[in-house]
């Protein structure tokens, strides 16, 4: 078994899924027996694609259940948050390790307030600065839970402590020490904890089964599972994917019209992690347009507008007070912000880097989606030269998604645009793509009713099986985000167009409509 047999397998997939949702539509129609079996067939894709998400029953490919790396920051970036803020996690490693065992002088560390590498200092003043962060219990629980994985568990200490540090929220943290704050790093504990988000995933299968149907969770489920290195990251980590399955929630109760739990949701996914917040717009664009055409704004939105304000407002105020004190956000935003400023790197997809590609090589760029230099990457290009002409092309973006959105009377379809509004505007890993299930929700839920919902999901289809054809050529690994975030872009495109051509489509048939009501009424 090897990760080229995996991706195949979901190229595979992917492809199934795209025919029997084909065969779907044009063979199905309503037919009680043929429905059965067609349902039965997207469960069995569904089976398989659950089975390709866990690499084919391997789990990790490193052996085990264990992401040691990821526990690692996760682990130790949640119990210990109060100690290590979002700036202390390395050096404190450090200095925990050179308690115990030589650490080179060579050795470097990467700044967690600058991002760059600097000397890892291990003489004795930084080992009692970093001390100085715990009290003496503390730091001795610390300590062994840092040997914990760099001894038993073999992690490569000189890697790791280049990484870019923990990055889930205080409120993320909050939610995760209730499972790591009283127990110590060891296998048998991160085993355990490793299924926490199987079993999130598992709840938000049934949960949208009962609020859509057995068929649309099929689909979307299928389509999360099924998108590149999203367990290879994740998978074996701790509540790496709570904002994915809120988000499922909220939509959930979005659709059984439960609109304050669904704002709660809402609130936590954006606490957690703050690119979330484009759901709500996305889902706040269209109230805004139905209030443009009818001059009413219904209650239910106002209710979760203000569920969401205020859930969010309690849930930034208690793992405050929990963490320490509002600094911890404060810290927590510079950290975020930082991510931002980064240059291209290989598993980021974002439209800021297509439109860098476009403004450095110009219109031939469209053609070449695996270019010698990613102009994003180069360190003459910075993304503020730019500001006025990104920023028209990005408003213009979002804006042609909100034509999009406007095509559409169905909050579910709204809030799954939120996916493209993050694209949009955000700089994303790869992984966090698993959002594409809000989308792929709200294609699925309409797919056999309306073509368009069918040329959305086929685009779904495409843009996974692209990625893994692309990733199972292992041509290019460097390009992996850059061609990724061509393909989301060209995905934004296609349902863009699909739009504008339904809009010609129903405007002919409003035309030849009237043309034969006023040829009735001159016969008459």
């Amino acid at each position: 078994m090897t990760p080229y047999t995996v991706a195949t397998a979901k190229v595979a997939i992917a492809g199934a899924l795209a025919g029997l949702l084909v065969a779907s539509y044009l063979l199905e129609r309503g037919v009680a027996w043929r429905r059965r079996a067609f349902t039965t067939a997207f469960a069995l894709v569904l089976a398989a694609s659950a089975l390709a998400y866990v690499n084919l029953g391997r789990f990790r490919w490193d052996g085990g259940l264990i992401n040691a790396w990821e526990q690692y920051h996760f682990f130790l970036g949640s119990k210990y948050l109060p100690e290590l803020r979002y700036d202390g996690l390395y050096d404190a490693t450090v200095a925990a390790m050179a308690d115990r065992y030589h650490v080179p002088k060579a050795t470097k560390v990467r700044d967690l307030t600058t991002f760059e590498l600097r000397p890892a200092h291990t003489g004795s003043q930084s080992v009692e600065a970093a001390r100085a962060r715990f009290d003496p219990a503390r730091w001795q629980a610390f300590s062994d839970d840092v040997v914990a994985f760099f001894r038993p568990l073999g992690l490569p200490f000189e890697r790791v402590i280049r990484d870019h540090g923990n990055t889930g929220s205080p409120s993320w943290a909050v939610l995760a020490r209730v499972f790591t704050a009283g127990v110590a790093a060891s296998a048998r504990t991160l085993s355990w904890l490793s299924f926490l988000d199987l079993a999130l995933l598992l709840a938000l299968a049934v949960a949208i089964a009962r609020a859509f149907s057995l068929r649309a969770m099929c689909i979307a489920m299928s389509i999360a599972l099924l998108v590149p290195n999203a367990y290879d990251f994740l998978g074996g980590s701790i509540l790496r994917l709570d904002w994915l399955v809120a988000l499922g929630a909220a939509a959930c109760l979005l659709e059984r019209k439960r609109d304050r739990a669904a704002g709660v949701f809402l609130a936590w996914a954006i606490a957690s992690k703050p690119f979330c917040a484009l759901f709500a717009v996305s889902l706040g664009a269209h109230y805004a347009i139905g209030w443009w055409r009818t001059r009413r704004l219904a209650r239910a939105h106002l209710e979760l507008a203000a569920w969401t304000t205020v859930a969010l407002v309690v849930i930034v105020a208690l793992s405050a007070a929990l963490l320490g004190g509002p600094s911890i956000w404060f810290e927590y935003g510079a950290r975020i912000h930082l991510n931002l400023l980064e240059k291209y790197y290989a598993i980021n997809y974002s439209f800021r880097d297509v439109f860098l590609q476009l403004a450095h090589e110009g219109p031939a760029a469209v053609l070449d989606w695996t270019p010698a230099a990613v102009a994003a990457s180069l360190p003459e290009v910075e993304i503020g030269d730019f500001a006025l002409s990104f920023g028209l092309a990005r408003a213009a973006l979002l804006a042609l998604l909100a034509f999009v959105i406007s095509r559409h009377d169905d909050e579910a379809f709204a809030f799954g645009m939120g996916a493209f509004f993050v694209c949009v505007v955000f700089v994303t890993n790869m992984y966090y793509w698993q959002m594409l299930l809000l989308p792929a929700l709200a294609f699925a839920h309409s797919d056999r009713r309306d073509w368009r919902g069918l040329v959305d999901l086929l685009a779904c289809c495409g843009f996974l099986a692209a990625a893994h054809l692309f990733a199972r050529s292992g041509s290019a690994p460097h390009l992996e985000g850059f061609v990724g975030s061509w393909l989301l872009a060209s995905f934004c495109a296609l349902m863009i167009t699909t739009e504008a051509a339904a809009a010609l489509i129903d405007r002919a048939r409003g035309r030849n409509r009237g043309a034969a009501n006023e040829a009735g009424v001159t016969d008459r």
